[in-house]
């Protein structure tokens, strides 16, 4: 019997919920398990998720409220995706994540290559 994997499926669900549910969904029509993450600053998704954007903001050593104050949207995407980056390889090291997808537009694509990068080469 195949090894369950757990992909985890990272983007901004206050904007992106429809496709980040979407995904979810074929993750696991073919026996995968999503773990869902928000990287979200301001809304918040209208789904249950595993890490939400207060675990993200704590793992880069701030808090939610503190990166909304800054009023610098990009500085506060370069703290989410470190947060991301740093709360993905935690998963991974843990051998809760076999790998990763993040859906986004520029910004999106921009975090998803910090989580690439904190992950070791392969992981897919």
């Amino acid at each position: 019997m195949a090894e369950t994997r757990r992909i985890l499926v990272i983007g901004t669900g206050d904007t992106k919920a429809d496709e980040l549910l979407f995904m979810r969904e074929r993750i696991e029509a073919v026996g995968g398990v999503a773990v869902m993450m928000d990287v979200s600053v301001l809304g918040d998704p209208p789904y249950k998720l595993e890490h939400d954007k207060h675990a993200v903001a704590k793992a880069a050593d701030t808090t939610i409220e503190a990166i909304i104050a800054s009023g610098d949207e990009n500085s506060a995407m370069t703290l989410m995706a470190l947060g991301a980056s740093r709360l993905a390889r935690a998963l991974y090291d843990k051998g809760e994540i076999d790998g990763f997808i993040a859906l986004g537009g520029s910004m999106g694509t921009d975090l998803a290559l910090d989580v690439a990068l904190a992950l070791p080469l392969g992981v897919p």
